[in-house]
């Protein structure tokens, strides 16, 4: 549908005209066949034409002129000015069948009291508001208007509409959202002999959308005809070029590679397909919010439409017999092709609608709406979150008014915008809509009923006060000029009416309550407005309490060992002084003595922000609930035991932990191991043994060799540790981390050979000084590549076995970034350590521009081969059969080691029963949970780490 009305609009050209008769047939039919005409109104009367064909077009634009006003920009466009003349073969006008008339219709009051039931007056509104094909046509039009002008110089560019104007619920009038593609199709030929030139500018996609949009806007204000209050919103959470186009009178918002918005309308699109109640509904739903002041026409702390459509999806997804599924179903059902990616995050939901089983829910439209208005008059929404794709609610995690996860960016809050007091109103206005239709539900040729009375608009300012003498005459009673009606309140044990003025409250006032005031209305007014901002402020206290009522869950395993890092977190340097945690210790051990004394120690220590601390055996007893668990967990190799039943008992030991955290921690739970086992390899087992926690949330750790590779350079250069900069810590940690070229096994490689990320030193006391910010390159200040080749690395090794013998443990890291995508020719699916650069937000991203030196790549190799060796211990590579009778699977492979005892294959590779367990539940689904960013953080103290990604 998209590419047939795109092409649709690349034939049509809009003409200004007073009036379709002035536009001479004959002088467009001469440039080819038309196919329809649409006659609207914006500023002024205009007319599109299409043609059949876009040669049409051409040769139309070869024959236009230029106005001769020297102060007219000489631009080409599709928009074009019909001037009136006598010439005898112009003056044949379009014929009527040609012309189609556009313009925003209203259903009349009419057309409401005819209606025989409200669901009937709902498909009477949605078909008279809801946005016609001559409208959608102007849109595409737009679109491809912006795209002539900006392919002058970047000739692949696309220009789509998204939002309401593609996703079926827009109405005419109602804004056009478009997203600009730069590049849409890949003009990249590796065989040609010359590529173009280019200008590069930022790096991070949000900059250069920023950098591309200030452009454009200057072009669309200077280039573009009839286009005025052009405004560039770059700082905006999605930067955006905000302008209005007199000639198809369309509010228009431009912005660059949305990914987010446009799959976010397919979505919404497949929404309204599955269901046509669905439409009904919200077109019923905005036309109340709009009448009832709940929506606006601009920007503001209220609910957007796209948050009521959010509303009321997750409404219909929570019927008992639902109306339409969740998105975990629609993700369920996803083809290959209907995958894509949001910031580097995968995710997917089936397109096709013809593949969805129909709803068994047979209730009608006005049956729904009135359940849709009870069910929200009466939610929670101060401790209640939404997931439209679990289709569930869950504990709001902020002290936000309204949290509706965002489908697509799940770290989003939908409604954070909202504030209190407009929240407030849309659950007072939902209870009247209710009370509304409960009352006037049933048809009247008399009086207003159903929609009718649902769409009263509020009492204006300049009504209050004939509104009040009505309502005063109807009830006896007396008042001075005051437009204030004082009403009882209900919840503070009074009637519920009306009581007129200021003067007839007092009277009732004492009369009810035996108080007796004498205070003017003005005096009343005074206290009013000071009792309102004494509202607000208790409101913004209540906030801030209620943000502590929620802790954060924090558990850690081994809890006994880990009692420096557990008093760093509850002392509030990681999280914060102002976010209250709950502390889970989990530990295995038959005697949990020592635990116990680390909760009395903590519960001695008075820390604010410990709202609870709970001791548990119970492995999902611990993680329930927990947004962050620390794994601390070591299983030390044993003097007899082989390497790979070492490996297999890390595989089924955490294994155990990862399908624990799948059951009960919560969905966007952080996953942080460190330790002296095989890190990598734990992580990558967890990772795919946890299939509905999102991968990037697992972090294991190196940045304890990385600061013991700086103390060993710096103690070299007599220097302090701290000065040591972007030192970078590549592959297998706590494997054999010694460099040798003769090795078969390589854990790590400093790299401190690149030109623009080589090491540096901070306060050398060298021969050149400088100020603080000044460095030196560490290679230059060694000027030993032996000592930095092999010593160095053998000096790391010694320290590690000097300082566990010194502090009687293990040494435990400290946390950096994880993930398992493949950079540096490094194999997808391998947990592996790069060097990442760190924002204060807490967001990494791999730094892709190091160039390796060829030992520096051979190191590589022997890096990815050890992790390699741990991973086909549990998940051994198809082997190629040597002859047909020869097994071709990996399975019928190990049954065949397993019951030949004399191959050799029998000693290597031989899986036991519960690492084939770990295999069966290897497959991991590509659609993550809502992913919450915590407040608080620890400080990053140099830009780039090093981290097992």
């Amino acid at each position: 549908m998209l590419d047939s009305r795109k092409d649709e609009a690349s034939r049509s050209v809009i003409i200004r005209a007073h009036s379709p008769q002035t536009v001479s047939f004959n002088s467009l039919r001469a440039h080819g066949h038309i196919n329809r005409a649409i006659f609207y109104q914006g500023v002024k009367n205009n007319l599109l034409v299409e043609f059949e064909h876009k040669d049409s077009v051409r040769h139309l634009l070869e024959q236009v002129s230029y106005f001769s006003d020297p102060g007219q920009m000489p631009v080409q466009s599709r928009l074009l000015y019909a001037v009136h003349s006598s010439n005898v073969y112009q003056q044949h006008s379009l014929p009527p069948a040609f012309i189609h008339t556009v313009g925003t219709k209203n259903f009349t009051q009419q057309q409401y009291q005819a209606a025989d039931s409200i669901s009937a007056q709902m498909k009477g509104l949605h078909k008279m508001r809801s946005l016609s094909d001559d409208g959608s046509r102007l849109r595409y039009f737009m679109c491809t208007l912006i795209e002539d002008m900006l392919r002058t110089t970047l000739p692949h560019c696309r220009v789509d509409p998204f939002g309401s104007s593609s996703n079926g619920f827009g109405w005419e009038g109602s804004d056009l959202d478009m997203m600009l593609t730069l590049m849409h199709k890949k003009q990249q030929n590796p065989q040609a002999n010359f590529w173009f030139l280019t200008k590069r500018h930022a790096e991070d996609e949000r900059t250069f959308a920023q950098q591309c949009l200030d452009v454009v806007g200057d072009m669309i204000r200077v280039l573009m005809p009839s286009s005025h209050r052009v405004s560039k919103i770059l700082n905006a959470r999605v930067p955006i070029v905000k302008f209005h186009h007199d000639i198809t009178d369309i509010e228009c918002d431009l912005s660059c590679v949305n990914v987010s918005g446009a799959k976010m309308s397919e979505l919404m699109f497949l929404m309204g397909e599955m269901d046509s109640r669905v439409r009904l509904l919200m077109t019923t739903i905005k036309q109340w919010a709009k009448s009832c002041e709940v929506t606006r026409s601009h920007p503001g702390p209220w609910p957007s439409n796209f948050m009521l459509l959010s509303l009321l999806i997750f409404f219909l997804q929570t019927r008992s017999v639902p109306v339409i599924p969740s998105i975990r179903h629609l993700q369920a059902l996803a083809e290959p092709e209907d995958h894509f990616q949001v910031d580097g995050v995968d995710y997917a939901f089936v397109t096709d609608v013809q593949k969805l089983t129909p709803s068994k829910n047979n209730q009608k439209p006005e049956e729904l709406l009135l359940e849709f208005f009870h069910y929200y008059a009466h939610f929670d929404f101060e401790m209640n979150g939404l997931s439209l794709i679990e289709a569930a609610t869950f504990p709001k995690p902020d002290s936000a008014a309204v949290f509706i996860e965002n489908p697509l960016e799940v770290d989003h809050n939908i409604s954070k915008n909202v504030s209190s007091s407009c929240a407030d109103k849309l659950k007072d206005s939902m209870l009247q809509a209710l009370r509304c239709l409960e009352t006037k539900s049933v048809p009247n040729r008399d009086e207003p009923w159903g929609l009718m009375c649902l769409f009263q608009p509020p009492v204006e300012k300049d009504t209050e006060l004939t509104w009040l003498d009505k309502t005063c005459e109807d009830n006896g009673w007396n008042h001075k000029t005051s437009p204030i009606i004082w009403r009882e309140l209900i919840d503070r044990g009074g009637k519920g009416v009306l009581v007129g003025g200021a003067s007839d409250f007092q009277e009732y006032v004492k009369g009810y309550y035996g108080l007796e005031s004498h205070l003017t209305s003005y005096d009343m007014r005074l206290i009013a407005e000071e009792n309102y901002k004494t509202k607000l402020e208790t409101d913004v206290q209540k906030a801030a309490i209620k943000a502590l009522s929620q802790p954060i869950h924090i558990c850690f395993t081994a809890a006994s060992t880990v009692y420096s890092l557990i008093s760093l977190v509850a002392s509030g340097q990681v999280f914060g002084p102002n976010t209250e945690i709950c502390i889970h210790l989990y530990d295995d051990k038959a005697d949990l003595s020592m635990t116990e004394g680390l909760k009395m120690e903590i519960e001695d220590l008075c820390y604010g922000i410990v709202r609870d601390i709970k001791i548990s055996m119970n492995i999902e007893e611990a993680f329930k609930d927990c947004s962050i668990i620390i794994l601390t967990d070591e299983l030390p190799k044993q003097e007899d035991e082989q390497f790979k039943e070492w490996v297999e008992r890390n595989a089924q030991h955490f294994t155990r932990y990862a399908a624990a955290i799948n059951k009960v921690a919560r969905k966007n739970v952080r996953v942080l191991l460190a330790g002296s086992g095989p890190i990598n390899f734990n992580t990558f087992i967890m990772i795919q043994n946890a299939p509905t926690i999102p991968r990037q949330n697992f972090v294991a750790s190196s940045r304890l060799v990385e600061n013991q590779a700086k103390s060993v350079l710096a103690e070299r250069l007599k220097t302090n540790t701290a000065g040591v900069v972007d030192l970078i810590v590549w592959g297998n940690i706590n494997g054999n981390h010694f460099i040798d070229a003769s090795k078969d096994c390589t854990v790590f490689y400093a790299t401190i050979d690149s030109v623009d990320h080589q090491t540096r030193v901070h306060g050398y006391d060298g021969a050149i000084w400088g100020p603080p910010s000044y460095s030196v390159s560490a290679v230059e200040m060694v000027h030993d590549n032996k000592w930095l080749d092999k010593e160095y690395l053998e000096m790391l090794h010694q320290r590690k076995q000097v300082l566990e013998v010194a502090i009687k443990h293990e040494t435990c890291s400290q946390p950096s970034q994880s993930h398992c995508h493949s950079w540096y020719g490094v194999p997808e699916g391998l947990v592996f350590s790069y060097p990442v650069v760190l924002s204060p937000s807490g967001y990494w991203t791999v730094v892709q521009d190091i160039e390796l030196t060829e030992e520096g790549k051979e190191k590589l190799q022997e890096a990815i081969k050890d992790l390699q060796k741990e991973k086909e211990v549990i998940y051994p590579p198809p082997r190629v059969p040597t002859s047909p009778e020869e097994p071709t699977t990996q399975e019928s492979a190990e049954e065949v080691a397993v019951v030949n005892e004399d191959a050799t294959i029998n000693e290597d590779v031989t899986i036991n029963e519960n690492s084939t367990k770990i295999e069966e539940t290897h497959e991991a689904l590509q659609m993550p949970t809502r992913t919450e960013k915590l407040e608080g953080g620890a400080e990053i103290e140099d830009t780039e780490k090093s981290g097992l990604i």
